[in-house]
């Protein structure tokens, strides 16, 4: 959710009260896109939060408590939450980074995503248990076909690999943060959706197989 948006309920607090329980008894774990700070190296984890301030300052100051809530209403139907938790080592090589480090971020996020859902996947299996492992972040990590430049910062293509192409890519849009801008215009669905006639309605959109875009209705104004 951006500044200015905070009349309208983000796709994060939607997906929380819509969609989260349809997750109960299908779902053991909920991993959410957020870097837990290492504290055994302070120093670094200050740094990384500094380089994040260009993506983070025009975003809503109530995103980060609606992952926490997100967290506890998991937890509160036997979904267990948990954040990234990168190591000094992956902390160094974003400062260290220079001009490239906001790609390097992407980068890390990405690696860590893989390697968390893939051991609960595994958890879940040696266990005999026949459930989902959920990702929640930004749409720009789950691309089963990313762009060429964003490759590295997709974790779709190695988890559709690793689970014979059980994979689901499901973007969540909010249908007031839509732009007329090249990042929004080149997206595949952009085209086919009318905001004048299905603005009020829930949209569900299959650019590929595999891959799904679900708009959620504008909010009715207030007045």
């Amino acid at each position: 959710a951006q500044k200015g948006t905070e009349n309208v309920p983000s796709s994060t607090k939607r997906f929380t009260e819509q969609l989260l329980p349809k997750l109960r008894g299908k779902a053991s774990f909920l991993l959410v896109e957020l870097m837990m700070p290492n504290d055994k190296c302070k120093k670094e984890t200050k740094q990384v939060k500094k380089r994040q301030e260009p993506v983070t300052k025009p975003q809503a100051e109530t995103n980060q408590n609606e992952y926490v809530v997100l967290g506890s209403k998991a937890k509160g139907i036997g979904i267990v939450p948990d954040l990234l938790r990168p190591s000094c080592d992956d902390l160094t090589k974003i400062t260290q980074a220079g001009a490239e480090d906001i790609g390097v971020m992407l980068e890390t996020i990405a690696r860590l995503t893989t390697t968390v859902v893939e051991s609960e996947l595994d958890r879940n299996q040696k266990a005999g248990k026949d459930a989902m492992v959920v990702a929640y972040g930004g749409a720009l990590h789950n691309d089963l076909e990313p762009k060429e430049s964003a490759k590295k910062w997709s974790y779709g293509p190695a988890l559709a690999q690793y689970t014979k192409h059980r994979y689901v890519e499901l973007d969540l849009i909010v249908p007031e943060y839509i732009k007329d801008t090249e990042s929004w215009t080149s997206l595949p669905w952009y085209s086919h959706y009318d905001r004048e006639k299905q603005g009020d309605k829930t949209v569900l959109f299959n650019p590929k197989p595999g891959s799904w875009v679900l708009i959620f209705p504008r909010t009715p104004s207030a007045d």
